[in-house]
């Protein structure tokens, strides 16, 4: 029942977050610069590096998605999963990679030589910050770029260091705006939409095998002995989850400039999630569907700990080690609540109650002081 409530509860609600990834649009400081107008907003992004998006405003009739290519975007071109329109501007497409099938959108970046220069222009901007552009974005009625800068970049430095992209991004949207081009509006771009679709159900899985851990922690009455099977026969279902999602992505998606990169983004947050779930389904199924005879075991502790883990509100973890009913030469520790911890006490006794499991994954149902 919890696990079933977990799952839909986290894929709807990655189904929804996902959504609002595509589809959102942004807000920043309004300034101008030269007669321009536009917005910017600092963002800080780890701990060595900050995020600034510059933008002003556009169509939304026309909608895409440029980066930096890389050699990914190469390697995946060559083997033929990913297919990118090319200008023939050779500066142009080995420098920027475009994310869109939008025929419409090919025809202005390719047959415009004043917006492939702008472009050009933009994505080699570095001012004097070593600035990186990161994507060049059209959506939602908003043209905006995005770059990475060095942590000691201040909003004070926005100002002059917009001047430069701010006039290119004029320059593409003007040109984007005088365009008899007639291009698709975002909500009919299926692509986006099969995207969504597919990152729902990574997203959903890694949201509730967090869910189902997190659950696990805090329910410390109860544990797996057997985890090692348990964790191999997890990683087993993991993997075939995941190539059955990376199956089903290329016969949805296909062909496509943007495919690789919802492969990539679908195998790493949707192998962890199909192994957190996989794990969790598993012990899941193993407790609630046992039927086998409980047997009761008489250990004695032998130790008692407590652990912290993070900084300054640090949590507590309580644990003791007793010996271990499965293999006398060893002992065994496991995470108990804060007042079982303070009502035991090293050489009590404690009465273990352990079940066979529905899968064979011996696990504790219990566990008193005697």
């Amino acid at each position: 029942m919890w696990f079933l409530f977990g799952l839909i509860t986290t894929l709807a609600f990655a189904a929804h977050a996902t959504h609002r990834r595509f589809q959102k649009p942004w807000s920043g400081r309004s300034d101008s610069s030269d007669g321009i107008t536009y917005f910017g907003r600092l963002e800080k992004r780890g701990f060595s590096s900050r995020i600034l998006r510059i933008g002003v405003e556009s169509t939304k009739q026309v909608e895409f998605v440029l980066k930096s290519e890389s050699w990914i975007d190469r390697c995946f071109r060559a083997i033929g999963v990913s297919k990118e329109y090319q200008t023939g501007n050779v500066g142009f497409d080995e420098r920027i990679y475009i994310g869109s099938d939008n025929a419409n959108v090919h025809s202005l970046i390719g047959k415009n030589s004043h917006v492939a220069t702008a472009l050009v222009n933009l994505f080699e901007y570095k001012g004097e910050h070593e600035a990186r552009v990161v994507e060049v974005i059209n959506r939602g009625g908003q043209l905006w770029v995005e770059f990475k800068l060095p942590n000691a970049f201040e909003e004070t430095h926005l100002r002059e260091f917009a001047k430069s992209p701010v006039r290119f991004l004029r320059d593409v949207s003007t040109a984007i705006s005088q365009s008899t081009t007639q291009a698709l509006y975002p909500s009919k771009d299926r692509f986006v939409v099969k995207a969504i679709m597919l990152l729902s159900v990574s997203t959903g899985l890694a949201l509730n095998g967090i869910f189902q851990f997190m659950r696990n922690i805090w329910d410390k009455d109860t544990f797996v002995i057997d985890s090692g099977p348990l964790v191999f026969d997890g990683a087993r279902i993991c993997v075939g989850i995941a190539i059955g999602l990376i199956i089903v992505a290329l016969l949805i998606l296909r062909r496509s400039s943007r495919t690789h990169i919802i492969l990539i983004e679908l195998s790493i947050v949707g192998l962890f999630g199909a192994f957190a779930t996989s794990v969790a389904t598993l012990t899941e199924i193993n407790e609630t569907f046992d039927q086998s005879d409980r047997e009761r075991f008489e250990v004695k502790v032998v130790e008692k700990k407590i652990s912290r883990s993070g900084g300054r509100s640090s949590r507590r973890t309580y644990r003791v080690r007793t010996q271990d009913w499965t293999n006398e030469r060893s002992t065994r520790r496991f995470q108990v609540s804060s007042r079982f911890f303070e009502d035991v006490e090293v050489g009590d006794t404690l009465v273990i109650t352990q079940r066979s499991g529905y899968l064979g994954y011996r696990w504790v149902e219990g566990y008193e002081a005697e």
